[in-house]
Parts: C-alpha cells; sequence; structure tokens
C-alpha cells in the first residue's frame, strides 16, 4: 500500500507540474496599449484568453509591478493553473512613450512667443536643460502648449504643457525659463594651432548669448583672418583679442635686409633679428658688421625698414 501511494503522489506532483508549466510567466513585457492584457503577464495562452483586460496600463514611460500574490490572484480568477516557482516571482510592465526633450520643448515655446510679437533675435532656454516628458506614441502632437505668461521686463515665461498621455487624457506639466538676446559671434570651424594663419574658409558663426560674451570677444571677422592663434584653439570655441596674434615672419636669430629710404637715396645693410617679428611689428636688429642695434619695422619675410635717426646704424 505504502508504494501504491508514493506512486500515486509522484503522478499528482507531475500532474500539477504540468498544469502549471502550461502557463509561462512573462517576467517583463514592453506594451504600446492603454489597457495590461492577460497575455502580458502570461505565454503560451490561447488568443481569447490573452486578449483578457487585467488591469489599466500605466502612464507612457512609466512601469507596473505585479508580486507573486498578485499573478495568483490573476491566474486564479483566469482560471489558469498556474503557480509561483518562489515568493519573488513577478512581473513587470512598461508603457511605451515618445521622449520629449528640453530641446522640443524650447523650440515650441520659442514659435509660440514669437507668433505673440517676441523681438527677433530673441532665444529662449528651460530654467531646467535636463527636462525630458514621456507621452503617449500614436497619432497627434505630444504635448500642447495650454498656457504662456511672458514678463517682457526681466525675460522670464511660464508655460503649463497638456502632455498627451493617451486617448482623450492629457497631464499638465508647468516649465519655466528665460528669453534673451543673442549675437552672431565668429569662431573656428576646425581646430588650429600657433602658426597657423586663419583664413575665410576657417571662420564659421555661432549664436550665443549677447549678455554672456567677454568685452574682448572678437567681433569682427576682417580683425580675425590673417592672424595666429597664441596657442591652440579648438572648432566652436569664441575668439578673444588677446587669444590671437600676428604671424611671425621673421623669426628670432634671422639674418633680414635693412632698408632705410629717403626722397634722396635707398640704403642697406645686414642685420639680425634679435625678436621674433610680425608684419608691421617694430623689432630690434643688430647690424652684423657693427654689432649696432636699432628698431625696425617688419615689411615682409627677411627685411626690415629703418628709419633716418638709425642711418648711422646701417653705414657703419
Amino acid at each position: 500500500m505504502k508504494l501504491i501511494a508514493s506512486l500515486l503522489a509522484l503522478v499528482f506532483v507531475a500532474l500539477a507540474g504540468s498544469a502549471a508549466d502550461a502557463q509561462i510567466l512573462r517576467p517583463r513585457a514592453l506594451i504600446d496599449a492603454e489597457m495590461i492584457h492577460l497575455g502580458d503577464l502570461f505565454g503560451a495562452l490561447p488568443a481569447e484568453a490573452a486578449g483578457r483586460i487585467v488591469a489599466p496600463a500605466p502612464a507612457p514611460g512609466r512601469t507596473a509591478l505585479f508580486d507573486a500574490a498578485s499573478l495568483v490572484s490573476i491566474a486564479r480568477d483566469n482560471g489558469l493553473a498556474w503557480t509561483p516557482q518562489t515568493r519573488f516571482d513577478r512581473a513587470v510592465v512598461q508603457r511605451a512613450s515618445r521622449p520629449v526633450g528640453a530641446e522640443e520643448i524650447e523650440a515650441r515655446i520659442l514659435t509660440a512667443l514669437k507668433a505673440d510679437g517676441l523681438e527677433d533675435g530673441m532665444q529662449i532656454e528651460l530654467t531646467n536643460r535636463r527636462l525630458s516628458l514621456d507621452a503617449a506614441t500614436g497619432p497627434g502632437p505630444a504635448f500642447e502648449i495650454q498656457s504662456l505668461n511672458y514678463d517682457k521686463r526681466d525675460g522670464i515665461f511660464v508655460a503649463v504643457l497638456a502632455v498627451n498621455m493617451g486617448t482623450d487624457s492629457t497631464s499638465p506639466v508647468e516649465v519655466r525659463g528665460n528669453a534673451f538676446r543673442t549675437a552672431r559671434v565668429p569662431v573656428l570651424s576646425r581646430p588650429l594651432r600657433h602658426g597657423q594663419v586663419i583664413s575665410d574658409d576657417d571662420i564659421a558663426w555661432k549664436e550665443m548669448r549677447a549678455g554672456a560674451l567677454d568685452p574682448n570677444t572678437m567681433l569682427d571677422p576682417e580683425a580675425i583672418v590673417g592672424k595666429t592663434p597664441r596657442t591652440s584653439v579648438r572648432a566652436g570655441e569664441i575668439l578673444r583679442r588677446a587669444e590671437l596674434m600676428a604671424p611671425i615672419v621673421i623669426p628670432r636669430g634671422e639674418l633680414v635686409t635693412m632698408v632705410l629710404n629717403t626722397p634722396q637715396m635707398t640704403l642697406t645693410a645686414q642685420g639680425r633679428a634679435t625678436e621674433n617679428g610680425a608684419d608691421g611689428q617694430t623689432i630690434k636688429v643688430e647690424n652684423t658688421r657693427s654689432k649696432t642695434t636699432v628698431e625696425a619695422v617688419v615689411v615682409g619675410p627677411n627685411r626690415v625698414t629703418v628709419q633716418l635717426p638709425s642711418l648711422a646704424a646701417l653705414i657703419k
């Protein structure tokens, strides 16, 4: 009798296990609907059973957690022979969404402000630049601007957005920010290092907040072209006067021709630059014969001009 009872018990356990395994728990599911269905929680179900509604879906981008007790209750209510393997069994259902970032929100609010008379050359920025909203998928806009108030005196705006949560459902979200005047600033279109001369093709334009610009920022591209950076400069960086210089055309120690022009004559002599010189810059040059040092103006590679008081330095 004991043997027969043991065999019956084994058969019972096997049958129970088979019945429980007929429905497979889905530990994680991503849905794109406003309701959670039985098939989102359990697999291997007939179509009719899989389509039964068991709970409202969470908000777009959010998740709903079903613990072991909840799953047992749902299975029992729907006639499923399912039992948890452990008390930690659970199912997580996430609702799909359309992410809406700060840039998209700013663009919509800026368009609305311009339609309401915002001056040209103005831009806006949200206070929370990391803001991200989750809207329902499907047709229709991700959000609508429900209200928008703008204080022209201090440039602050407050907007209420109606975020699409699904069929005939929205969620209000308040956002704040400020409007500011911008300026077009010339920047480098590619990285340059000292010694490389800036050309017209190296100039790009960047919109920047006017009030944040340094007084020494270079705004005239004509004052930039032909210069070279004192140190390496990355693409897109604003340029300041102290960061640029005329390129060196006469390096220190190089032999140069010293020229003195007068209405009556032209005198030349050989000299050696004692310092670096850019075009149009005044540098000190030593006469290689007399060893006399004079000030001379760089007029090109290996060529400088001196003034009449320096005549003695040329002819000695």
